[in-house]
C-alpha cells in the first residue's frame, strides 16, 4: 500500500533531512540542485510568494520518494499565472523527485495533486532530458493522472561526458579544435606566468569545508570585470538579485561538499574563473566570467578546458555547460542534450489562453499531445 503525505513547511521539511538525505544518495544522475541545502536557502531568499508542496511517498517499508514541487506566481501577458513546477528555477538544466523509485515517486505523487485542491492554473514538469527514463515516466505519470499533457522542448544544454583519462576527453574533441586551444595557450603564456587554481572542498564530513573566501572574492572581482557585468538578468554571480543568495549558498555548499571553483591567473592577478556545483560525479558549470579586456586572447575557451580537465581528474563522469551560449560550447560538448517540458493547463480562462499560445507556437515544431486513457 502507497502512503501519501504532503508537506508545506519548509522547517518540517528540514526535520525530515535524514529521510531526504537517504532518498537523495539513492537517485539516479543527482545534482547539488536536489539537495536539501540548496532547497533550504533557495527558499530562504526567494521563497515568499511560493507555495511549497513537497509529495513523500511511503510503503509499509518505509519512503520510497519525495516528490519536491512549488506553487509560484509567474508573470504572463494575460497576467498572474500560477504555476506548479519543480524548485529549481532554470538554475540549472535537469531535477525530479528523489529516490530509486521515480517513475512511482511521479505517478503517486501527481495522482495526490488530481485528487487535491486545485491551487495553481498550470502545471509544468520541467527540466527533464530528452530521452531519459524521466522523460518517459513524466509522460506517464502526467497521463495516468487524468491530465491532458503538451510536451515541448524548453532549451538545450551542452554535455561533456568525460573518459576516464584526459587524454580520452582531448580525443573527443576535433583536431581543428585542439589545435587552437594550443594556439591561444601560446599566446597567453607569450603575455606572462599562467597558472590555474581549482578549489574543490570534500565537505565538513571529511574534514575539509573551507569555503577559501578569497578566492570567492576573486570572482567576484573579475565578474565586476567582465563582460556580463552590465546585464540585468542576473548572469553573473555580482548582480542584486542573486549576490547574496550565491554568497549564502557558497559557504553551504563547501560545508556539503558540492562547490567548486577553476582561477585562471596571469602574472600572479585573477584574470578568469568558473564557478561550479558537483554531485557524485555530475558537475554543472553555474557561472562563468573573465577580464573583458582579454576576451579577444581565447581566455575563455582555456578557463573551460582548465575547469574540464579538473572535473576528469577528480573522477566525474559528466560536465554540464548549461543551457545556453551553444555556439562556442559545441566545440567541447560530446553531447547537446534538449531539455523538456510537460505542460497541463486548468479548464479556466486564463489557462485555456495559454494552451491555445502553446498550440500556436508549437504549429511549425508540433509538440506532443497526449490525451488520458
Amino acid at each position: 500500500m502507497i502512503d501519501i503525505e504532503e508537506i508545506n513547511d519548509i522547517d518540517e521539511l528540514c526535520g525530515r533531512r535524514a529521510v531526504w538525505d537517504g532518498l537523495l544518495e539513492q537517485t539516479c544522475g543527482a545534482s547539488f540542485f536536489q539537495s536539501l541545502d540548496w532547497l533550504r536557502v533557495y527558499w530562504k531568499h526567494y521563497g515568499a510568494g511560493q507555495k511549497l508542496r513537497a509529495i513523500v511517498v511511503s510503503s509499509s517499508d518505509g519512503p520510497l520518494g519525495i516528490l519536491p514541487l512549488v506553487v509560484r506566481r509567474v508573470g504572463r501577458r494575460i497576467g498572474s499565472v500560477r504555476v506548479l513546477t519543480y524548485p529549481l528555477d532554470d538554475w540549472g538544466s535537469f531535477y525530479g523527485p528523489l529516490g530509486p523509485a521515480p517513475a512511482l515517486t511521479l505517478a503517486a505523487g501527481l495522482r495526490h495533486i488530481c485528487h487535491t485542491r486545485r491551487d495553481w492554473d498550470v502545471i509544468e514538469m520541467r527540466w527533464v532530458a530528452a530521452g531519459s527514463e524521466l522523460d518517459t515516466a513524466t509522460l506517464d505519470a502526467m497521463k495516468h493522472a487524468g491530465f491532458q499533457t503538451y510536451r515541448k522542448e524548453r532549451q538545450q544544454t551542452a554535455l561533456v561526458r568525460l573518459g576516464t583519462t584526459w587524454e580520452q576527453c582531448e580525443q573527443a574533441w576535433t583536431s581543428k579544435h585542439r589545435n587552437n586551444l594550443r594556439r591561444q595557450q601560446k599566446r597567453l603564456t607569450a603575455s606572462g606566468e599562467v597558472n590555474c587554481v581549482t578549489h574543490r572542498p570534500a565537505g565538513a564530513a571529511a574534514g575539509d569545508a573551507d569555503p577559501r573566501w578569497d578566492l570567492y572574492d576573486a570572482c567576484m572581482d573579475i565578474a565586476r570585470r567582465s563582460w556580463q557585468s552590465s546585464s540585468q538578468t542576473g548572469t553573473t554571480i555580482t548582480h542584486d538579485t542573486v549576490r547574496d543568495f550565491l554568497r549564502e549558498m557558497h559557504g553551504v555548499a563547501a560545508a556539503a561538499g558540492g562547490v567548486v571553483m577553476n582561477l585562471l591567473y596571469l602574472n600572479g592577478q585573477p584574470l578568469a574563473f568558473a564557478y561550479n556545483y558537483h554531485w557524485r560525479g555530475y558537475n554543472f558549470g553555474l557561472r562563468i566570467g573573465y577580464d573583458a579586456d582579454m576576451s579577444r586572447d581565447g581566455v575563455g575557451n582555456l578557463l573551460t578546458m582548465n575547469a574540464i580537465k579538473s572535473a576528469c581528474q577528480h573522477g566525474d563522469r559528466t560536465y554540464d555547460m548549461g543551457p545556453g551560449s551553444l555556439e562556442y560550447k559545441r566545440f567541447f560538448a560530446t553531447d547537446v542534450v534538449p531539455i523538456m517540458q510537460y505542460n497541463h493547463y486548468a479548464t479556466t480562462p486564463k489557462a485555456q489562453g495559454l494552451r491555445l499560445k502553446h498550440c500556436a507556437q508549437q504549429w511549425w515544431t508540433p509538440a506532443s499531445l497526449v490525451t488520458p486513457s
